[in-house]
């Protein structure tokens, strides 16, 4: 490509001809715009725009970039702080369609104006890629993201951005535009992230994960005008902003009670009041909640039941289901478990349970039939709760036949973790160690963990057993359930089984086991041993 020559310099140039004369070394078209966005002064290459930048003077800047690009370097440049600079934004020329890269700067004192420097994107020495398509995480993975980077230690804090009507701006614009603001909306805000973290949050909700200097209201500005650009209409957009890092918590357990506060927030369970306030109600809420299950666990202030499974066949007892019970400070156990679940705390639980199944599996030895033991998928996938899980196995002196594990289906396994989980779980039955999938049917997992993870039993839902006596159809579901699974080689057992006809029909159905309050209800250690 051609460049133009520089306007002219004399032989001893002034500082304003020197700084020009450095410009044109590196890029291709200088621009000068306004404060309403309209070029005021362009010199450089007519190839970058198919005409000369002089021709470009009193016409909008955004006219000559395509589309959502536009409306992203609108945002940008709405976002720039006096003083501030970006560089290396791809975008395509509208005229021509060529990819060029925009750098700009706002300097002090510059009365609202804007220098901008392009260049043809091949003027770099490496390959040009197609358009960068950065994506939006899903709410979720926006989540996860925080915590990770919390946990990371780096200064970090996270900006939740909300736009009123969304849901109608999207449903009068129709899916392919809304799309393309999504798009737009995922280009600026990566601009700014730490570690890719932007994300779609549902309903115009928007987070960002970045720096702890970052100027927010600019920010949130910047992102207005993208949105306005595109929606056609002014987007006022309200903030959220706090820091990962809170004081008086450890960094990961900052960044849990945020992610809670966050997902809550999704769900649309938050308080009354503005934004800003609820979720910080929100935050303190789930920071109180982390720090009485982190004290609960450490000093072992929950107590064990555990409750008979038995063969259906002679109603022996073949074993017992280890389970949590929480003190009443703690609220109630299967919340308390989820929110443990939610948090990332489940792990640190189910280690504490499993150290004290083990502890009763060698004080009992010969006297309790196994323990089942249950872990969760969230458990299973961390690396350092597998590490301690296996060295307690390994200081473990009784026969595998003391032990066996359920994986719950509470908190479905991700997708880049199924590897991982079932080489914990074929490592277990290498040990001797029985698997069981437990709640089967209970989540849309259930058919997939069949499919994904070896195991020696499946522990069918009780919402498949509660009609069963008064519907004939449950009755032949439950009877292609029992068929599927054992012809896999697993064995079955039914929860939740209540009544006599109950179990005379689940054994009818070729169910081997049972468990439920006809057979037992869950009773602590003590009372269970007195029985």
């Amino acid at each position: 490509m051609s460049l133009s020559s520089p306007p002219s310099l004399p032989s001893a140039p002034g500082v304003r001809e020197r700084f020009i004369a450095f410009t044109f070394a590196a890029m291709d078209v200088v621009l000068e715009v306004d404060a309403q966005g309209l070029v005021r002064y362009g010199a450089g290459s007519p190839e970058i725009f198919g005409e000369l930048p002089e021709a470009l003077v009193g016409r909008s800047l955004s006219e000559i970039f395509d589309g959502s690009d536009a409306a992203v370097l609108t945002g940008m440049l709405g976002a720039l702080p006096e003083a501030g600079r970006f560089r290396d934004l791809r975008l395509r020329a509208r005229r021509g369609g060529m990819l060029i890269d925009v750098a700009a700067c706002r300097i002090p004192e510059g009365q609202g104006r804007l220098h901008v420097a392009v260049r043809h994107a091949s003027a770099r020495s490496e390959p040009v890629p197609a358009l960068p398509a950065p994506t939006l995480l899903p709410d979720a993975a926006f989540v996860r993201r925080g915590a990770l980077l919390a946990e990371s230690g780096a200064p970090a804090a996270m900006t939740l951005f909300a736009f009123e009507d969304a849901s109608g701006a999207r449903a009068a614009l129709g899916e392919d535009a809304w799309e393309r603001v999504t798009a737009a909306v995922a280009r600026y805000l990566h601009a700014y992230a730490l570690d890719e973290g932007a994300g779609d949050l549902g309903d115009g909700r928007y987070g960002l994960l970045h720096g702890t200097g970052l100027d927010v209201a600019s920010t949130a500005r910047g992102l207005e005008a993208v949105m306005g650009r595109l929606l056609g209409r002014p987007a006022m957009a309200r903030t959220f902003t706090t820091e990962i890092t809170r004081g008086g918590m450890p960094r990961a357990d900052a960044a849990r009670a945020v992610a809670w506060a966050v997902s809550r927030f999704m769900e649309g369970r938050r308080p009354p009041g503005d934004l800003a306030s609820s979720l910080a109600e929100m935050v303190r809420e789930g920071a109180g909640r982390i720090g009485m299950l982190r004290k609960t666990i450490h000093r072992r202030l929950f107590e064990v039941a555990l409750q008979p499974i038995v063969r259906l066949s002679d109603r022996r007892v073949c074993a017992m289901e280890v389970l949590c019970r929480l003190p009443e400070g703690a609220g109630g156990t299967q919340e308390a478990i989820g929110f443990a679940e939610e948090t990332g705390l489940v792990a640190e639980l189910d280690l504490a349970i499993l150290e004290r199944a083990i502890e009763i599996a060698g004080q009992q030895e010969g006297l309790l039939p196994t323990l089942a033991v249950n872990l969760s998928g969230r458990s299973l996938e961390a690396t350092t709760f597998w590490s301690a899980a296996s060295g307690m196995l390994d200081r473990f002196r009784g026969p595998a036949s003391a032990l066996s594990f359920e994986l719950t289906e509470t908190a479905r396994v991700e997708a880049v973790s199924v590897g991982a989980v079932r080489g914990r779980l074929e490592e277990l039955r290498a040990r001797g160690y029985r698997v069981a999938l437990d709640d089967f049917g209970a989540g849309a997992s259930g058919l997939e963990y069949l499919q994904a993870f070896p195991c020696d039993a499946v522990k069918i839902d009780g919402a498949y057993v509660a009609p069963l006596v008064s519907d004939p159809r449950a009755r032949d579901l439950l009877r292609g359930l029992v068929g599927m699974i054992l012809g896999l080689g697993a064995s079955t057992t039914a929860e939740q089984v209540e009544s006599e006809e109950q179990a005379m029909i689940l054994q009818d159905l070729g169910v081997e086991n049972g468990q439920g309050w006809l057979f037992g209800r869950p009773a602590l250690l003590a009372s269970r041993m007195a029985l």
